[in-house]
């Protein structure tokens, strides 16, 4: 058995054991580590059962974990599992992003927590890949950010994070917006075309 899934079980069966107290670093590092795994898809379903119960047991340890990097990879990972093929990996990891969206959204001044989202959506909405989230799952995150934010009366500065800025609205139009039309589908020509026809049409009734 892979050194890997040994660990994984390990860390599984150690929150599971509800006697045990572990600190907020270790349980970072625990979080870290099962990131990394939900990227291997034979380590995933494990990784997953191991993140569930890391998050129930210490939202202050996911909380200062989130705003990192690999925290915003967390995001990330269990947006795109969410989508898999398998029904019991999309199930688990659409749980864990309910259960960590409503520890991250109990605090409505707490933008730094939540940042990995919005660096989720905001790369989302710029980069396209193999690995990459569906927009109609960003959009989906997007409005259940506003909807909870709204309801607290959160600042209206939150919708800067949920949508692209102007410079990335420019960048993404600009290739399309350089390609000069073809002559042949320009609306001159069309009209080149029918005033002749209905010279003609014209001529014909006099």
């Amino acid at each position: 058995m892979p050194r890997r899934r040994l660990r994984l079980e390990f860390l599984s069966r150690m929150l599971q054991n509800s006697s045990t107290v572990i600190a907020v670093g270790t349980m970072e590092e625990i979080l870290a580590s099962m990131t990394q795994s939900l990227s291997i898809t034979e380590y995933a379903p494990n990784a997953l059962r191991g993140l569930h119960q890391a998050v129930k047991q210490s939202p202050t340890s996911l909380r200062s974990f989130v705003p990192t990097s690999e925290g915003s990879e967390l995001i990330r990972s269990l947006l795109f599992l969410a989508e898999s093929p398998d029904d019991q990996v999309a199930q688990d990891a659409s749980g864990i992003n309910t259960l960590i969206h409503g520890i991250l959204s109990q605090n409505s001044d707490d933008t730094a927590s939540k940042q990995s989202m919005f660096d989720v959506i905001q790369n989302g909405l710029k980069e396209a890949s193999s690995t990459s989230v569906s927009v109609e799952t960003l959009v989906d995150l997007s409005r259940k950010i506003w909807e909870a934010e709204e309801s607290k009366l959160a600042s209206p500065e939150i919708t800067s994070y949920l949508f692209p800025n102007v410079s990335a609205w420019e960048d993404a139009l600009a290739p399309f917006l350089d390609i000069t039309p073809k002559p042949s589908i320009a609306i001159t020509n069309l009209l080149e075309f029918n005033l002749p026809c209905q010279t003609n049409a014209f001529s014909s009734t006099l």
